[in-house]
Order: C-alpha cells, then structure tokens, then sequence
C-alpha cells in the first residue's frame, strides 16, 4: 500500500498563472485523486463550479489555474504548478 502525497494543503492560496488570487484550498489534495471543486473555497468572485462543468479561467486576465498535462491534473498555487511530480 502506498500513500499519497500532498500536492496542496488546506489553506493554501490557489493562483492563476498571473499571480492573481482564485480561491484557497479547503481539503489536503494529495496525488493520484481526482480534484472536486468541493475542496475549494473562498473563491474571489461570485463561482460557486459544479464538479460535471469546466473550470472557468482567472476572471481578470483569462490565465489557467487548474489543469490536466500530459494525463495529470495540474494545480496553480502560489507562483508555482504542481502535480504528481511537484508537491509541498
């Protein structure tokens, strides 16, 4: 049995690829899951994503803060991506 790894810890700031503040991580998102938009919260604008619809892009400037790259999901926080590879 292996354990995850925590790719964002609850309270950390999500950001788009500009730097500009989308929402913070409610729940520890560990590798190997599937993101839910029931593990964010505070969302900087009136969003509130149902988990069957496309995550919308930074209201301000239209960058990224959640992806998928080569088959992982990719998530903006801070200044940096992170994904299975890249953890906290």
């Amino acid at each position: 049995m292996t354990s995850d790894t925590i790719i964002a810890k609850a309270g950390e700031q999500v950001t788009c690829e500009n730097g500009h503040p989308i929402c913070t991580v409610a729940e520890p998102i560990v590798s190997h899951s599937i993101v839910r938009p029931g593990q964010f919260k505070d969302w900087t604008w009136d969003y509130d994503p149902k988990s069957h619809e496309q995550v919308a892009p930074c209201q301000i400037c239209g960058k990224q803060f959640m992806g998928t790259v080569g088959g992982v999901s990719m998530l903006h926080v801070g200044d940096q991506w992170r994904g299975r590879g890249n953890y906290v």
